[in-house]
């Protein structure tokens, strides 16, 4: 399972193939969109499609619209803005991280075991 912390790198990276969307469980992102008018897939489409520097600017309209709104509509964009938190721009290389789902003995410290429990316990309820 994946974590992505960028709307518009991971979307790029699903569309393009590089990434199943059945592998990711959420992505982070620092919009504050309401997916469900159409208008607001207009903005962040060209958003991030503007210049040739922008990360959709190659990918195809509908596409990318289209698995925009099954990530969401999967549950799967956490936008926490739309909370009233305000999450900064972290400047890092990797925007995947790689959630392990496999549990394994020597890792038997308290500690390690609830953390487990409440991960499993995370993914069933993202199901």
């Amino acid at each position: 399972m994946k974590l992505g912390l960028s709307l518009s790198r991971c979307v790029k990276d699903i569309v393009m193939g590089e990434i199943n969307p059945d592998d990711v469980m959420v992505i982070v992102a620092r919009t504050s969109f309401d997916f469900t008018k159409s208008e607001n897939h207009d903005a962040l489409w060209l958003h991030y499609s503007y210049t040739s520097s922008d990360p959709w600017y190659t990918l195809d309209m509908n596409t990318t619209k289209d698995t925009i709104m099954q990530l969401y509509m999967d549950g799967k964009i956490f936008q926490p803005r739309l909370y009233g938190a305000h999450p900064t721009r972290i400047r890092i290389s990797r925007h995947w991280m790689e959630l392990i789902g496999v549990w394994n003995d020597e890792h038997d410290t308290p500690a390690v075991k609830e953390a487990w429990e409440h991960y499993q316990n995370m993914l069933a309820l993202c199901k």
